[in-house]
């Protein structure tokens, strides 16, 4: 499935692999996208991507998140067995990669 909206001005792009969209899962994305946005406000989209197997697998959930910023986007992913570890693990890596982009962009 493939969810767009324009949350606080952010296109969001959201697709699913089987994967039910329900409301824990857009609120934590939704907050994810504020914390992001009072991080960096030049932020222009963010494309979401979450799919989930029903085979035996070792990690049978995947979260991969764009962030659309000015310069390079930004990209983390995740692999494990809870939505809410692993958005909050692929938020930690993005807040980082933004942390290391304003030091060199102050650093110029």
């Amino acid at each position: 499935m493939n969810y767009q909206t324009n949350y606080e001005g952010i296109k969001t792009d959201i697709q699913t692999v089987g994967v039910e969209l329900n409301g824990f899962l857009q609120i934590r994305i939704q907050n994810m996208i504020a914390k992001l946005k009072k991080l960096w406000p030049e932020m222009n989209w963010i494309d979401v991507y979450l799919k989930q197997t029903f085979k035996r697998s070792i990690h049978p959930r995947k979260i991969n998140v764009r962030f659309g910023i000015p310069g390079q986007d930004l990209v983390a992913s995740e692999k494990g067995y809870n939505w809410k570890l692993l958005l909050k693990n692929v938020e930690k890596k993005l807040i980082r990669q933004l942390s290391k982009r304003k030091s060199v962009v102050h650093n110029i």
